[in-house]
């Protein structure tokens, strides 16, 4: 959804401003799945880093056999493995997995001394909120005009602070539940009612304060916490028919396939879209959504292949 009307943000900024929180989901779930673990050792973290080197560089290795045949261009798809962590190259959204690797390398210390201790987790999650609190007030005051800079260009990936943030806050949710202890019905209500306040904000922010277009901005912002963290309190306590659950489980698996592929999708059917309407925008992210899910299951039931898209 991001990158699908992310394309055009100037024509469609709500529904850019929208999906504002699609990244920050990612970051939640890592911790969710991952925090909740008894016990998390190096040796288990460095297979899961190896893992996703693996994928990056496998990613590339099929761009640079299709270079080769379409364009009879060599690429280096190691250099162009590095290239895309810092949000370069034709698989610039790869940034993700770099922000998620150095989040690996500290996991098995934050584990042992802080993510099994309620209290001292407690105390840890007031910080990083604390810290990203005075990141954005710098940011809206000009103050802090150089990290302004990682949030928007190819240093993104080191933002650890935000990313930290949403990542503990994902295993905080695991680990003791959630916080809010009203009804669905009326979480639903607050949701809607946080989200509309979340476009006006970062609507006015864009156009007086950043004058730019770039919800990456606000993501340090107390509102966007807000819109996360009830978005995924609500997507966790929704409960699943029994016929559902194996749908879900496989878009669940599909996941990581889709993250990759969907932005490849997204630009060749911009291609071929003459309009920047919000109607077709919405059409091409529909279509996103089930050519990404039909081709990620298709890859996945191949041997060998199938390490394309499974971590």
């Amino acid at each position: 959804m991001l990158h699908t009307f992310g394309h055009n943000r100037n024509d469609n900024s709500i529904l850019y401003y929208l999906s504002s929180i699609s990244v920050l989901l990612f970051f939640m779930t890592n911790g969710y799945l991952l925090i909740k673990k008894d016990n998390i050792t190096y040796r288990y973290i460095a297979k899961k880093i190896l893992d996703i080197i693996k994928i990056i560089i496998l990613w590339n290795i099929v761009l640079m056999i299709y270079k080769i045949i379409v364009y009879q261009n060599l690429s280096n798809p190691f250099k162009e493995s590095i290239k895309n962590i810092f949000l370069r190259g034709d698989f610039f959204q790869f940034w993700f997995f770099g922000a998620i690797i150095i989040i690996y390398f500290i996991l098995p210390i934050l584990h042992k001394n802080i993510f099994t201790k309620e209290k001292i987790y407690k105390y840890f999650m007031i910080v990083l909120f604390f810290i990203n609190i005075i990141v954005d007030i710098g940011i809206i005051t000009g103050k802090l005009n150089n990290i302004r800079t990682y949030a928007t260009n190819e240093l993104q990936f080191v933002r650890i602070w935000t990313w930290l943030f949403y990542f503990s806050l994902g295993g905080y949710y695991s680990k003791y539940g959630s916080r809010i202890r009203i009804s669905i019905k009326k979480e639903i209500l607050i949701l809607i009612l946080i989200i509309i306040v979340q476009i006006a904000y970062q609507s006015f922010m864009g156009k007086w304060i950043y004058h730019e277009v770039q919800m990456s901005l606000t993501y340090d912002n107390i509102i966007t916490m807000l819109y996360c963290y009830i978005m995924f309190d609500i997507l966790m306590k929704k409960s699943i028919k029994e016929n559902r659950i194996i749908l879900i489980k496989e878009l669940s698996n599909n996941t990581l396939g889709v993250y990759i592929i969907h932005l490849k999708i997204v630009l060749s059917l911009n291609s071929i879209n003459s309009t920047n309407s919000v109607f077709m925008t919405s059409i091409i992210f529909i279509l996103t959504i089930v050519i990404s899910n039909i081709i990620v299951y298709l890859v996945r039931k191949v041997p060998m292949v199938n390490q394309l898209v499974n971590l």
